[in-house]
C-alpha cells in the first residue's frame, strides 16, 4: 500500500522542494513516559511560532504530520490531562518520538504540511494524501450467470469493467 521508501526510518524533514523559506532546523524529542513529563519538555524547547510537527513510532517510521499557529500550543494539546479526542489518543498510543520546525507564517505552515504529507504519506494523515481515495473497479462476471463484484485492477474474470471509482464502500452498497 505504501511505497517502499516510506518503510525506511525517518531521516528527517529534508530540504523543503516548494522553495519556501522556512525557519530553521528541525527540533527533535523523545517522548516521557509521564505526559506530565512531555507537556514540562515541550514548554522548554518548543516555540510559541508557527510551523509543522511530525510524529513518529518506534520503528522510527514518521506516522502524522500536522500544521499549527503555534506549535507548543498544538503539541501540549496532544498531552493535556482532559484530552480526549479518539484519533489524536490513537496517534499518541503509537508515537514515541515528536519533531517540528518552525515556518515565518502558518501559510507556509499548510504548504510545508502538504508536500511532507504527499512524501512520506504518513498512515494516520487522510487530508492531502493523493491516494486518500482508493480506486476501484465495479465488475461484471461472465456467463453463464452475471454477478458483480468490486476489483482494485481490472480483471479478465470480468465481462465488463467500470472505473475507476471512488468510494469503495459506496460501490460496496451498489454491488
Amino acid at each position: 500500500m505504501f511505497p517502499s521508501a516510506q518503510r525506511e526510518s525517518f531521516g528527517g524533514f529534508g530540504p523543503c522542494s516548494l522553495g519556501l523559506r522556512l525557519g530553521g532546523s528541525p527540533i527533535e524529542m523523545t517522548l516521557a513516559n509521564s505526559r506530565r513529563e512531555v507537556r514540562r519538555q515541550l514548554r522548554e524547547r518548543c516555540t510559541v511560532a508557527a510551523g509543522v510537527y511530525g510524529m513518529l513510532d518506534v520503528q522510527g517510521q514518521l506516522i502524522y504530520v500536522g500544521k499549527a499557529k503555534s506549535l507548543r500550543r498544538r503539541l501540549l494539546s496532544y498531552f493535556h490531562a482532559g484530552a480526549n479526542d479518539a484519533k489524536a489518543g490513537e496517534i499518541i498510543a503509537h508515537t514515541t518520538r515528536l519533531v517540528w520546525e518552525r515556518t515565518p507564517h502558518e501559510l507556509v505552515a499548510l504548504a510545508r504540511e502538504l508536500e511532507l504529507i504527499r512524501r512520506f504519506l504518513p498512515r494516520f494523515n487522510v487530508q492531502g494524501r493523493p491516494d486518500r481515495f482508493g480506486r476501484s473497479y465495479l465488475c461484471v462476471g461472465r456467463s453463464p450467470a452475471a454477478y458483480v463484484f468490486l476489483a482494485d485492477e481490472p480483471t479478465r474474470r470480468a465481462e465488463a469493467c467500470f472505473g475507476p471509482l471512488r468510494s469503495r464502500r459506496r460501490l460496496a452498497e451498489a454491488a
